[in-house]
């Protein structure tokens, strides 16, 4: 299942993707430009579960030996990485909204800062789980791993450190989900109401769906992740494992029809081109 929504949220991206390479007026504004790194992190994301399905499939899902340890540390760090990256973008998107309609600053003149200070941060906390050992519990073949990465279940590689997912995963993303919130309440409740903001307003103000999409995605597997930490137990409620594996690969998919709502601005963008 999570395969078959990992290549839908795939094919969504890419459309975005194409969009934002083929328009260069698109590519001008800086909100699109997030809009494109959003896209391009799900695509490196999800190609790492689809990258590791035919070895899945080669062997029935009964033998994990067919990954290669290193391959397989690789595709646990890059999952994280891609992850982290994600959730440090929806936050520069809230936090760019905030800045060019509630103080009237033009946050593209912050870019680069955003994006360094974002990659560095996420590399950072993506390179923790190597400082952790393996939980026997949490490692589907312990002859491939000795750190905190390695195979989790049949055919998918991660994290394998409660402690290591609290601080290098789920902590930073729970932090994000806060600051978007807080953000986004500041944001919706200060809106400015004079009429020579209206149609920037209207514009801009739609790209708060953007964290609001991750919010969604990750709010079940949040609760069951506590569930987890709280239980020291992996097994949770089948409701909420099927929850997580249909919304968090469709994240890809709901950004790209969030980006389709912009179809007035694709289309007189398309039309200078």
């Amino acid at each position: 299942m999570a395969l078959v929504f990992s290549v839908i949220s795939l094919i969504s991206s890419l459309i975005v993707v194409f969009f934002y390479c083929a328009y260069h007026q698109i590519r001008r504004k800086f909100f699109s430009l997030l809009i494109f790194i959003l896209a391009s992190l799900d695509i490196l994301c999800w190609l790492n579960v689809i990258v590791s399905a035919p070895y899945y499939l080669y062997t029935g899902g009964n033998d994990i030996n067919c990954f290669n340890k290193g391959f397989c540390v690789f595709l646990g760090f890059m999952w994280s990485l891609s992850e982290l990256l994600n959730f440090g973008v929806t936050f520069l998107i809230s936090l760019s909204l905030y800045l060019a309609l509630m103080k009237n600053t033009d946050p593209a003149q912050y870019k680069y800062h955003m994006l360094l200070s974002v990659f560095v941060i996420s590399f950072i906390f993506a390179l923790m789980p190597f400082w952790f050992p393996a939980d026997d519990d949490l490692v589907y073949d312990g002859n491939l791993t000795s750190i905190g990465f390695g195979p989790i279940d049949e055919f998918r590689c991660w994290i394998t450190n409660r402690e290591a997912r609290i601080t290098s995963f789920y902590g930073p993303l729970w932090v994000v989900m806060i600051l978007n919130i807080t953000i986004m309440i500041f944001f919706l409740r200060g809106l400015p109401n004079q009429k020579g903001f209206r149609l920037q307003r209207h514009y801009q103000a739609r790209f708060t769906l953007f964290p609001m999409i991750m919010l969604v995605s990750y709010i079940v597997p949040s609760i069951r992740r506590i569930i987890q930490f709280s239980t020291q137990k992996d097994d949770t409620n089948f409701s909420l494992d099927l929850f997580m594996y249909i919304l968090m690969p469709m994240q890809g998919l709901f950004n790209t029809i969030v980006f389709g709502l912009f179809k007035e601005f694709i289309r007189v963008r398309m039309a200078k081109t």
